[in-house]
């Protein structure tokens, strides 16, 4: 925001972003709530979306939610089909999404398809 632009009249301020594993109780609370049993991830390949989600499968094994699987593409990739097909072919409903902005324009229309 704005306010974090003038240094001077505010030195204390900084923003913080818990990173992705903190909530894993937050996706667990709601995919219950919501009687939601099965999961999958669509996910940057590399390590940063990686290795979070790794963590993320035994935390849904262990509360009995189905974690389907980590569907993971290329940050260049733009025509999302093929990975969004291979999720509907698997049984997928819900989608956990680990991506930059700059993919999610092309998921979302993907998906609204």
């Amino acid at each position: 925001g704005s306010i974090a632009r003038d240094d001077s009249k505010y030195p204390y301020f900084f923003r913080t972003i818990a990173e992705n594993k903190e909530y894993k109780e937050a996706y667990i609370a709601t995919l219950r709530a919501l009687g939601w049993s099965k999961v999958a991830a669509l996910t940057h390949d590399g390590a940063k979306h990686s290795n979070y989600m790794s963590s993320m499968q035994n935390e849904f094994q262990n509360n009995k939610i189905q974690f389907i699987i980590n569907r993971k593409f290329p940050k260049e990739a733009t025509d999302m089909s093929m990975y969004l097909n291979d999720l509907k072919e698997r049984g997928t409903k819900i989608i956990i999404g680990e991506f930059y902005t700059s993919s999610a324009r092309h998921i979302m229309c993907e998906a609204y398809k």
